[in-house]
């Protein structure tokens, strides 16, 4: 048997000696593949489903110069009540302290039943955060003037220095006419300049730990005997865990809709350090739908884009133009993941 053991690898290696005399050493030799090209963006053709908007990009807030989604992305829609956005941001970067007491002027609460409200009193007294909880949860068009009142004197002043600031930051196909985004015929942006906005926005605190927070209670005054429960509109974040609607890396969003213009949602996800906006501006209703309904299937648009970029995309920034400073303190417990119950 060991006889016959010693033959056979005798044989064998005297086949190899034959095969290497016949065949060059490079035959067998690794090919080396092309390397793969990692990927920066997303196409319809990665999506289970057809993004509804009418114009729409996904960006990271890091680098929003860059999209890594795009359909329609400068197409002019009515941004609805995402304008809350920069009455938001203005109201934070001009009032030095949040705890000042804002005087609500009959103005503010002259409003039609179609209008979105917090629940203001006419003549009564609340701080500052207050309103900003007001006008980003439940999208308070009521809060929203109450703002531009104090601010600017009135609605008109306030709209000049929204526009002021949407070209200090880039919006360069953008025009705003109210604090609360009721439609007005020269009311204009796209997708790409309200992901910029939302960019913009996410790099102050105050205004992520707004748009992060899931209910806020405003107290009861002399006038306004009852508490306000606000609740925040971006079901993302207050819907049920169990609702399919709900995204725990969601960290903020801005819903809004008008007749005139369909729905639109401004909405941010941070997953693993990375913080990404969707914009889906302009959804229309079709035959038998709601606001509420199609406000629905923009959060699963939302879902889809930021899953896929998470699971598809590399997302790494090494070569991406920095803000001056981080969009997301990780310290800050609103930034951490998974998202906090508020």
């Amino acid at each position: 048997m060991l006889m016959y053991k010693t033959k056979i690898r005798f044989l064998m290696l005297a086949v190899c000696i034959a095969l290497c005399s016949i065949f060059p050493a490079h035959a067998f030799a690794r090919v080396e593949l092309p390397p793969i090209r990692p990927r920066t963006s997303l196409t319809d053709d990665d999506l289970d489903r057809t993004i509804r908007a009418k114009g729409c990009v996904l960006i990271d807030a890091s680098d929003p110069d860059t999209l890594l989604y795009a359909k329609n992305p400068d197409e002019p829609i009515i941004p609805a009540s995402t304008t809350k956005i920069m009455t938001c941001i203005l109201a934070i970067e001009m009032v030095d302290d949040l705890n000042t007491i804002v005087y609500v002027p009959h103005e503010a609460t002259n409003l039609g039943p179609t209008n979105s409200t917090m629940g203001l009193v006419a003549g009564e007294s609340l701080p500052m955060i207050d309103l900003l909880y007001g006008l980003m949860l439940p999208s308070g068009n009521d809060a929203a003037n109450a703002i531009a009142y104090y601010i600017a004197g009135g609605i008109d002043e306030f709209a000049v220095i929204m526009n002021e600031k949407a070209e200090e930051i880039g919006m360069t196909n953008t025009t705003f006419a109210t604090p609360s985004g009721t439609y007005r015929n020269r009311a204009t942006s796209t997708a790409r300049d309200m992901a910029r906005l939302a960019a913009y926005a996410m790099k102050n605190d105050v205004f992520r730990k707004v748009v992060s927070t899931k209910t806020h209670t405003v107290p009861g005054n002399d006038v306004r005997k009852h508490d306000l429960n606000l609740r925040n509109s971006t079901r993302l974040i207050s819907a049920s865990e169990t609702s399919r609607f709900y995204y725990e890396y969601a960290i903020g969003g801005k819903t809004g809709a008008t007749s005139a213009g369909g729905n639109c949602q401004i909405a941010m996800a941070m997953k693993d350090g990375h913080l990404l906006i969707v914009s889906l501006m302009g959804a229309r209703l079709r035959d038998g739908e709601s606001h509420n309904g199609v406000a629905g299937l923009c959060f699963l648009d939302a879902i889809e884009l930021f899953e896929k970029a998470y699971t598809m995309l590399d997302l790494s920034d090494n070569d991406r133009p920095k803000n001056d400073r981080p969009v997301c303190l990780q310290e800050r417990s609103f930034c951490q993941q998974p998202r906090p119950n508020q």
